[in-house]
């Protein structure tokens, strides 16, 4: 259970104290030239409120608190642009062959790890064929990022001792060659963090996620952990010898109060300097952010998409005009207004809408409870003497089993109209993941898509909707050929006009019900520069950029 840390400001002052004094305290004002106009300039420390993780190894871990806090510690060979098109990060450049499938990386020299190896090539392949070696179940889904190299599925099935088409030229040059073309390599794959061959290669593979190094990270990232206090505090300081150039800040607190709530009050009181991503400011707090002198309330579009998910396996959930006139029951507008006082937007997507990729106006069966009720009659359900929907005899009636706390009982009263008897029952996420839902025995399932960390619109896709994977046994051949055709290119333009395909056939075939992506808001003390960026996720990765004013 995670208890409430209420950090006084003399508390997090005594942070700098225990560690020597090697940092300069947030209220304190860098030294400033006189004449000099200002800007961005070095110093100073900011205390923020981001959910804290239950690992900081990347290898191990594809859950959205690892990749958001990864990004202080661990770089790839590329980082993404505002637009998301790969940047140079660890790789100082790279060359792609003539048929898309071969790609060269050049990677910086003189970088160093933060316990002061160099960074070479051994590290580059040792990091991807440790997140696809057989005994790393748990990053089965990271694997699949490699799975198109030349030989990866081989290595991860434990018949050959190497990923075959990753080739070190030299100390500082990488070859891939992939089976065939994907077009998020460079962003997706490329992108993982790389990790020190000298930290992890005498450690069994069952036993990463216990060694000290998952908790004390050794990376090549702007940033240095100093300590972490499970449910306190994660503490860090600038690495001087950055590759892109030190941070601008000399150290960050990372504070973990008991929930939003308790890190709105730390705002408040200046005790905080920063919160967002998932722990944005409440919406109930909103009104009251923005009216103070001292804080920035700064919307930002949100990081997931909330959404229900049917099982397929019912034979209720099977006849898609059930699942239209669900949609069609659903007001989503009165879900913004009444859940997210306005501060949400309508995205009947997996696609985030920061993204090229994202059609605007893809078809939504929405709010019109006529319709709901023609196409219930169309596949036999007629209302009985207490107003509920009935068919040979049963009916209507379902669960929905939901780790969400808002939009489970605002469906229960809108569908309640239409003559749908929903029931709710709110788990746990323990309770629910494993047990139920990766069982397939979940029969509406509340959840939340966080396509706002994701660095490329195909890195959910597969997992979610392809018939050989997801978990709610949808299944539509275009819908799959559209997925692997989207990533079969190169160019842009044609990959786009594919995810606008495929985002149409899905919304036709309603397997799932898109509510709403609540805005996050973020909060941030005056004094603190915070860049602006089109998600929140891009807002931490910039945290070299933060500075105080």
């Amino acid at each position: 259970m995670t208890r409430e840390f209420r950090a006084t400001r003399r508390q997090v002052l005594g942070y700098g104290a225990a560690l020597g004094g090697l940092w300069v305290a947030s209220c304190v004002s860098p030294a400033t030239t006189p004449g000099v106009s200002s800007g961005p300039r070095r110093g100073g420390q900011a205390v923020i409120y981001i959910n804290h993780p239950d690992t900081l190894n990347p290898a191990i871990s594809p859950v959205s608190t690892t990749i958001y806090n990864t990004p202080f510690f661990y770089s790839g060979l590329t980082r993404p642009a505002d637009d998301y098109q790969p940047q140079p990060d660890l790789a100082e450049s790279w060359t792609v062959s003539p048929d898309g499938k071969q790609f060269t990386f050049k990677l910086r020299s003189g970088v160093k790890f933060h316990d002061g190896q160099p960074l070479t090539a051994d590290d580059v392949k040792f990091t991807w064929e440790l997140i696809s070696h057989p005994d790393n179940l748990v990053a089965r889904q990271i694997a699949g990022f490699f799975g198109r190299i030349v030989g990866a599925n081989d290595f991860t099935a434990g018949k050959a001792t190497e990923i075959a088409g990753v080739k070190i030229v030299d100390p500082l040059t990488v070859q891939v060659t992939l089976t065939d073309v994907y077009a998020p390599f460079l962003t997706i794959s490329a992108g993982q963090p790389i990790m020190p061959k000298h930290v992890w290669r005498d450690v069994a593979v069952k036993q990463l996620a216990a060694h000290p190094a998952s908790r004390k990270p050794i990376g090549t990232g702007p940033f240095v952990l100093d300590s972490w206090t499970q449910n306190e505090s994660i503490v860090m300081h600038a690495y001087d010898e950055y590759h892109l150039g030190r941070a601008n800040l000399d150290r960050i607190i990372s504070l973990a109060p008991a929930d939003q709530t308790a890190g709105f009050n730390l705002l408040k009181s200046g005790e905080l300097d920063a919160m967002g991503l998932y722990a944005s400011v409440p919406i109930d707090n909103y009104d009251e952010a923005k009216s103070d002198p001292n804080i920035e309330a700064r919307p930002v579009p949100g990081l997931a998409n909330m959404y229900a998910e049917f099982n397929l396996r019912n034979p209720l959930f099977a006849d898609v005009r059930v699942r239209k006139a669900l949609s069609y029951a659903t007001d989503r507008g009165a879900l913004r207004n009444s859940l997210w006082r306005g501060q949400a937007q309508h995205i009947n997507s997996p696609i985030h809408p920061a993204f090229w990729a994202a059609k605007p106006d893809t078809t939504t069966f929405d709010n019109d409870p006529g319709k709901a009720i023609d196409l219930f009659a169309q596949a036999g359900w007629r209302r009985g003497v207490d107003g509920t929907l009935e068919k040979d005899g049963a009916k209507l009636r379902f669960t929905m089993q939901t780790i969400q706390r808002d939009y489970d009982v605002v469906l229960q009263e809108q569908w309640k109209k239409v003559g749908v008897d929903m029931q709710v029952a709110r788990m746990d996420f323990g309770s629910f993941w494993a047990p139920l839902y990766l069982q397939g025995k979940t029969e509406l399932a509340g959840l939340n898509l966080p396509f706002g960390l994701y660095l490329d619109p195909d890195y959910p896709l597969t997992g979610y909707f392809h018939s050989s994977l997801n978990r709610n046994k949808y299944k539509n051949e275009k819908v799959d050929a559209l997925i692997g055709q989207a990533t079969a290119t190169l160019d842009r333009e044609q990959r786009k006009q594919r995810y606008f395909d495929f985002q149409e056939t899905l919304a036709q075939d309603v397997p799932h019900l898109w509510l709403g992506v609540p805005n996050e808001i973020w909060g941030i003390r005056k004094g603190l520069n915070v860049p602006k960026k089109p998600t929140g996720y891009l807002t931490i990765r910039a945290i070299k950029e933060w500075y105080r004013t």
